[in-house]
């Protein structure tokens, strides 16, 4: 069971409606304090003595790195064929208990995905249902902890590094210094979200639209089973380690890194048009109708565009005539990603 939209809805009551990130001419202020409540997403708990070697042995990422270093994971939970079957961010919060913050469309089939295999662990699975996560956004947030309550302290380091806080039961994640996650309890979540009412409230898909921004895909229904790993630049990310050892799927995803060459890899654009595209909506060669990739994430950006992340093929990069299935009228305008894709 995940967080009902109900629930929500009761959380947000009283609250001024949220803020369109389709405003023309307006933008957003992106000096200023503003948060979303990111309902698109569900938690899953992973706890026991065995919790640590059943992830390590499932997920893509060095799940060992969480006890070495301060930081938390990218990841993907695999099948066999090496597609994934979700993705995720993976914070150690205790000794022996892990949550991985997935995408709510997939959230039910992960949660079964991974419970078929911990049977002969001395580790518990369950769908997290007292937790829910906020997204914060802006710059200086390191200095609304003595303002705002039930806020946690992130050691502030470079850009590059993820770094996070636990403190109560609640789990701050700095994905980077202007945009900060928090996991934490619905009972706290009411005098945080009560807090947060003086400043702007944004829908939870302009959270979407910042992760593009910085290249971070996710699996969501629509593409389950469907991609590698590195087709959403995750190997790119921290989120695939190739010497960690065996897990589900690995002697593919280990096989496309050192025996293949990459002709594909997620990269952004610019689309001018209204409606965002879904997840999985095939991009075409506007003439010749040949398929080049497709949509992973996409989101009105804050001056009202569609911003997406794509899988293409390297050599379609740079052209002027790549389109949507769904509306060749449209051609793409291709993005700079924050990190370099190899060649």
């Amino acid at each position: 069971m995940v967080m009902a939209m109900d629930e929500w809805l009761d959380l947000l009551n009283g609250l001024p409606p949220a803020k369109p990130n389709n405003e023309p001419g307006t933008g957003v202020d992106e000096t200023a304090l503003a948060w979303a409540p990111l309902s698109q997403h569900a938690l899953i708990r992973v706890s026991g003595v065995d919790a640590e070697k059943f992830l390590q042995g499932q997920c893509t990422c060095d799940v060992l790195e969480l006890k070495t270093h301060n930081t938390f994971l990218s990841g993907a939970h695999c099948n066999h064929k090496g597609r994934m079957l979700s993705s995720f961010d993976m914070a150690l919060v205790d000794e022996n208990t892990y949550l991985l913050r997935v995408h709510k469309s997939v959230a039910e089939l992960a949660y079964q995905d991974l419970k078929k295999y911990i049977i002969f662990s001395k580790a518990d699975i369950s769908l997290e249902k007292n937790y829910l996560s906020l997204g914060l956004f802006g710059q200086n947030l390191a200095s609304l902890v003595n303002d705002i309550p039930n806020l946690n302290t992130v050691e502030d380091t470079s850009e590059e590094n993820k770094t996070y806080a636990v403190e109560n039961d609640k789990i701050t994640l700095r994905h980077s210094p202007n945009q900060w996650e928090i996991w934490l309890k619905i009972d706290t979540a009411k005098t945080l979200i009560n807090r947060l009412k003086e400043y702007t409230q944004y829908t939870p898909q302009y959270w979407d639209y910042l992760n593009i921004k910085r290249g971070i895909g996710e699996v969501r229904s629509h593409t389950r089973e469907e991609l590698l790993p590195q087709e959403i630049n995750l190997q790119l990310v921290g989120g695939v380690s190739f010497n960690k050892g065996c897990y589900t799927g690995q002697e593919v995803v280990a096989r496309m890194h050192y025996k293949a060459t990459l002709k594909k890899h997620m990269y952004r654009a610019r689309l001018q048009t209204e409606e965002v595209p879904l997840p999985g909506t095939r991009l075409i060669e506007n003439g010749s109708e040949k398929v080049l990739g497709s949509v992973i994430l996409a989101a009105q950006s804050d001056s009202g565009q569609i911003e997406l992340l794509a899988l293409c093929t390297d050599s379609a990069i740079g052209q002027k005539k790549v389109s949507l299935s769904t509306d060749s009228s449209v051609n793409l305008q291709w993005l700079a990603l924050p990190y370099a894709i190899p060649k």
